[in-house]
């Protein structure tokens, strides 16, 4: 198999190579929690965007794309109040500066609630945020310091930097409930684990949740 038609065997659910697909063992998880992830455009082309686990695993997350390849749609158009309920709380979870801590504004609301989650490179969401909130008006809040990352398959240079779905499993078991989280961060361990045993980096055994009968890499490491 060549490496081009390598690339192209891949699952455009979960982004896997297709004999490591994951989307069956993927759960349900139903929240009261509305989440409404805005994706870069470039961000959907990229088989490692987790936003895609994120809405195979909550059947309340949606996504919308933001921008796109000509200049014209370089920006945005406001984002429809209608992604979120009349009478649900709704915020951006964004580390900015001047955001409000998670906590304290999740005790300040009642559930349901809305979280608009920006996707993609550092840059594309710091940009996606600062426009969400100048259009919505809405409230930036940031999760607390927490462990480090634990998505090996990009370069993250601080610790207070996480994909889009371990932001949402953060957020989520706060809102939810450890067991949402945890649940979330497993399909995250499992998508990255078997990435890494397929490009070499890491061991058969050491794989979370192993690698099904029979798959073997294509390529040697």
């Amino acid at each position: 198999m060549t490496r081009r038609l390598h690339r192209r065997a891949r699952c455009g659910t979960c982004g896997l190579h297709l004999k490591l697909c994951v989307c069956d063992t993927l759960p349900r998880l139903d929240t009261r929690t509305r989440v409404v992830i805005v994706r870069h455009w470039r961000e959907g082309r990229r088989t490692s965007n987790t936003a895609r686990l994120a809405c195979a695993c909550l059947p309340t997350c949606s996504v919308v794309t933001y921008g796109g390849p000509d200049a014209a749609s370089s920006l945005a158009p406001p984002l429809p109040s209608s992604l979120w309920p009349a009478k649900t709380a709704a915020a951006v979870l964004f580390p900015s500066p001047d955001a409000v801590p998670f906590a304290s504004w999740c005790a300040g609301v009642g559930a349901p609630v809305t979280l608009i989650v920006p996707d993609g490179t550092w840059g594309q969401t710091s940009r996606i945020r600062q426009r969400l909130v100048a259009q919505t008006g809405l409230p930036c809040v940031a999760l607390p310091d927490g462990p480090p990352s634990a998505y090996r398959l990009r370069a993250i240079d601080r610790s207070s930097r996480l994909s889009t779905l371990e932001a949402l499993a953060r957020a989520l078991a706060v809102l939810e409930g450890p067991a949402v989280g945890a649940a979330l961060e497993r399909v995250l361990a499992v998508v990255v684990d078997r990435t890494l045993w397929m490009r070499g980096r890491l061991d058969r055994a050491d794989v979370t949740g192993g690698i099904p009968d029979g798959v073997q890499r294509h390529f040697a490491p």
